[in-house]
């Protein structure tokens, strides 16, 4: 019924202090974690003698990783975008995916369900087109209940506001009743896709149902042109004609950032607190009116920064972003705008990229204990502890590296970890205790 993992060294992420030579008690039945901590505790020399003992030589364990914002229904078609013309790759990557039949979506899904797992990817936040496609193929994998479904939301006809948003309502009801093992959300595509009233219309309906809205904002230049300017580049309009949808009519909102626009419709309801349940995905073209406006509602955001220079839109300003203290995770975004779904490479280049502003533990963080609070899933996901989710990667490193790392300060063996851990060290990842790899 119970079963000991022993590990030469843990990292917890929950802000304590690596455990060398540790344990994890785990409850085989549920999967979850009963004890963690060090074999020289009295509770290990107590509690050992009749559990199932798994003795990892020469490893490393860590949390496992969330991945907080994810399209799983994409490939690699490695096309990027040229500077100020990513409205022609959007049409390219809607144009493409109509044509997939329901069997391809399925393996593609299936695949790149494969691909997270492989590195070491515990839990995803997942958001779809394709739910009720999308929603079967997370139930037959170890994601089953470890993962949020965001159904994307789009449409910009204030006079069928009302429609769309009834219609995509009952189908997350729908999916709720037949997948009763999956949570569901709605996902506001973008404010560019998806019009005012609707949107108020979400915000109102994750305020009643606690739940998180994920939405693209200050990602594309044509995204504040319409905002700031009211100017509609013609590359969108027709693009939302080969949508068969209409143009986005962004009214008296001259000059305003993105998070001002989104403030004034909470305060049309008069419930600024309805912001809180956003979740800011990109979040790259802002002003310090944004940051400031962020900050105050403590929202949470997520950068996805390898798609973000794939669309040559840039990266965030990591350093604002430190200076205002805003919460925020990493995500990998889809394969069509990304090379992989390899966390560990992609912290290592955001280490680089943002001048060493972001401590390896900090960059760590990011994929385990910050993504879990912004899901509002900290007692179940995001560290190793007691009556927590063993949702854990097992590393096995050369004799002569543990060696070398029991040496280094706490700051420095984040670092070590960073830049010599790699998806080839993975022997085994475990997803409530179940090896996966």
């Amino acid at each position: 019924m119970y079963q000991l993992h022993l590990f030469n060294l843990i990292i917890p992420f929950n802000y304590q202090k690596p455990i060398y030579d540790g344990f994890i008690l785990i409850n085989k039945k549920n999967g979850r974690i009963i004890k963690i901590g060090s074999q020289n505790d009295v509770f290990f020399v107590n509690t050992s003698f009749g559990c199932e003992i798994k003795q990892n030589k020469n490893s490393i364990c860590l949390a496992g990783f969330i991945n907080n914002h994810i399209h799983l229904a994409y490939k690699n078609n490695y096309v990027t975008a040229k500077p100020n013309e990513q409205i022609e790759w959007l049409k390219n990557l809607v144009k493409t995916s109509r044509n997939w039949s329901e069997a391809e979506k399925q393996e593609i899904i299936k695949n790149n369900i494969q691909n997270c797992l492989k590195n070491g990817i515990t839990f995803i936040f997942e958001n779809t087109p394709f739910g009720k496609i999308t929603a079967t193929e997370i139930e037959q994998s170890p994601y089953k209940n470890n993962s949020l479904i965001g159904l994307e939301v789009f449409g910009n006809s204030e006079e069928q506001a009302e429609l769309i948003f009834e219609k995509s309502v009952n189908y997350l009801n729908q999916l709720e009743a037949q997948f009763t093992d999956l949570k569901f959300t709605l996902s506001p595509h973008a404010i560019y896709s998806v019009g005012s009233s609707l949107l108020k219309k979400l915000m109102q309906w994750a305020n009643i149902n606690n739940k998180i809205l994920a939405l693209h904002l200050a990602e594309f230049n044509f995204e504040l042109e319409l905002l700031q300017k009211n100017y509609l580049n013609p590359n969108l309009k027709e693009f939302f004609e080969f949508l068969e949808v209409s143009s986005p009519e962004m009214k008296n909102n001259s000059s305003q950032g993105t998070m001002q626009y989104l403030l004034n419709l909470a305060t049309e309801l008069k419930n600024t607190d309805l912001l809180k349940n956003f979740l800011l995905i990109h979040f790259i073209l802002t002003s310090a009116s944004d940051l400031e406006i962020a900050q105050k509602f403590d929202l949470g955001i997520v950068s996805c920064p390898q798609s973000n220079l794939f669309l040559q839109n840039g990266l965030p300003d990591y350093k604002n972003w430190l200076k205002y203290n805003l919460p925020f995770g990493f995500g990998t975004d889809s394969l069509a705008s990304n090379f992989d779904f390899d966390f560990l490479s992609q912290l290592k280049n955001i280490y680089w990229l943002s001048n060493c502003q972001l401590s390896a533990q900090d960059l760590f963080e990011k994929v385990t204990s910050i993504p879990a609070k912004q899901l509002k899933l900290e007692n179940e996901i995001g560290s190793l502890e007691e009556n927590k989710k063993a949702n854990f990667i097992h590393f096995e490193l050369k004799p002569e590296n543990l060696n070398k790392i029991k040496s280094l300060s706490e700051q420095d063996l984040y670092t070590w970890l960073l830049m010599n851990l790699n998806n080839n060290l993975i022997k085994q990842v475990f997803v409530e205790n179940k090896p996966i790899i």
